[in-house]
């Protein structure tokens, strides 16, 4: 079996959960959905794996992360302000 090694955001905490498994897929899915509803707040773009989501897309994304590991990453214009954030597939870990 393969497992992952999730870090909780916001508390440095991980959770291991065997990679593919029911409970890694709604842990991920909730985490982007969340990431998602915050940045919404703020007018701050939101794309997985190049694709722009919205809150009001959350079945579709369900399918998307279907069977994969993401990665956040913050995009920022030169005053340090977060521009868009990116949920990128991770293949290999």
């Amino acid at each position: 079996m393969i497992y992952a090694t999730i870090i909780v955001p916001h508390t440095g905490n991980y959770v291991l959960y065997m990679k593919n498994s029911d409970k890694m897929k709604k842990y991920i899915y909730e985490w982007i959905a969340g990431e998602i509803e915050m940045a919404e707040k703020y007018g701050i773009p939101v794309n997985v794996e190049g694709i722009r989501y919205s809150t009001e897309e959350g079945g579709e994304l369900l399918q998307v992360l279907e069977n994969a590991v993401y990665m956040k990453e913050y995009l920022g214009d030169d005053s340090g302000r977060i521009t868009q954030i990116n949920f990128n597939k991770v293949d290999k870990f």
